[in-house]
């Protein structure tokens, strides 16, 4: 059969051929007629309602139906193949946008079509429809959860630039509503998801073994940077991060990371009480990341001061695969320091963060 399938936050559905499903005892095969579409199925596709509604990805989409029902589950008695139903999967469930539908008896209505067809629409057209008791998706308000305030933030700049903008707006959105409970630990490449074109990312400027090149997901060091910093102002535990091998002025000094998935990721960790959700977005020339939730460490953050200076030298390279390059900059040392209290004045050992930059040399080709 023929499924619309949302596979990433923020991205077109994608048409998918899947397999007819079985009912349960408890359910009944639909073949659908007609589905409904609305302002609450967008929001979802975007990934607003992520942070509350916890889907499985890849989802078929879709919670409103109407069609005929095809086959029964072995406990079903009160619907029949043949019968005409309309009803809704809901919002976690979903799975009405596709040819057939799988779905719990007790969420379908099948007297209502006939009622309202019957005689020509000129009968009484009343029937009796059951009350069933359900269980929330979400018990507990998210407000409760703690997060309902601004713990951490940062926010960089970025030049214009077609593919690489796409690459920050597409990242920023896929890790946008991600919840990291207390004691849990966010990874970026795993909230990031697949980097590739059909998940919306294009081929822009990397650096690889210090060489300047393009590749898939170029310029998302710096929705990891962003990442970092928000996550480091807030006292979120640094789990991993990986500075760049030279310094770009758009991150500050020792306090930047980049991605490579399978090799260099980046990793905070809540040691806090309470939840933190991930908001984050990439507009008029700044990438910014948000962190909500309850503030608890108090963070105090010595930047540095550069030293140790190296000069940058000119390198004059050969052969059909060399790549000019117009930087030009120095090396230099640097070290940051975090300091963390706890609200009962319990003070944490310090984070240093020593790092020691190459100088960025220009390359000349011939």
């Amino acid at each position: 059969m023929k499924a619309f399938v949302l596979e990433k936050y923020g991205h077109p559905l994608s048409a998918v051929d899947m397999p007819v499903p079985e009912p349960g005892p408890r359910q009944v095969l639909v073949r659908m007629i007609a589905s409904g579409v609305n302002h609450a199925d967008e929001r979802t596709r975007t990934g607003e309602f992520k942070a509350v509604f916890r889907l499985g990805l890849p989802k078929v989409m879709g919670g409103e139906l109407s069609g005929e029902v095809i086959a029964v589950g072995s406990q079903v008695t009160e619907l029949a193949v043949g019968d005409q139903v309309y009803g809704y999967t809901g919002v976690v469930v979903m799975g009405t946008w596709a040819e057939f539908v799988v779905v719990d008896a007790d969420a379908l209505a099948a007297d209502a079509l006939t009622a309202a067809t019957q005689d020509g629409g000129a009968g009484e057209r009343r029937i009796a429809l059951p009350m069933i008791d359900q269980a929330p998706a979400v018990t507990t308000p998210a407000a409760d959860w703690g997060m309902n305030q601004i713990v951490g933030e940062y926010s960089t700049p970025y030049y214009p630039d077609a593919a690489r903008t796409q690459n920050l707006v597409a990242g920023t959105a896929a890790i946008n509503g991600t919840i990291v409970m207390p004691g849990e630990v966010f990874s970026l490449t795993d909230a990031l998801g697949p980097i590739d074109e059909e998940h919306g990312f294009a081929s822009a400027g990397v650096v690889t073994n210090g060489q300047h090149t393009d590749a898939i997901g170029g310029g998302l060091s710096q929705v990891a940077t962003t990442v970092f910093n928000a996550g480091f102002e807030a006292g979120m535990d640094d789990v991993e991060h990986t500075p760049h091998n030279y310094w770009f002025t758009r991150y500050p000094a020792g306090r930047e990371a980049t991605l490579w998935t399978g090799n260099l990721d980046v990793k905070f960790g809540n040691s806090t009480p309470t939840a933190v959700m991930v908001q984050a977005w990439a507009v008029d020339g700044e990438v910014h990341v948000r962190l909500w939730g309850t503030p608890y460490y108090q963070v105090s953050i010595d930047n540095g001061t550069p030293h140790n200076y190296r000069a940058y030298q000119t390198q004059r390279q050969s052969g059909g695969n060399c790549v000019p390059y117009g930087g030009g900059a120095q090396g230099f040392d640097i070290t940051v320091t975090r300091s963390r209290t706890k609200p009962d004045g319990q003070k944490l050992p310090d984070d240093v963060l020593s790092t020691s930059y190459d100088s960025d040399n220009p390359v000349v080709c011939g």
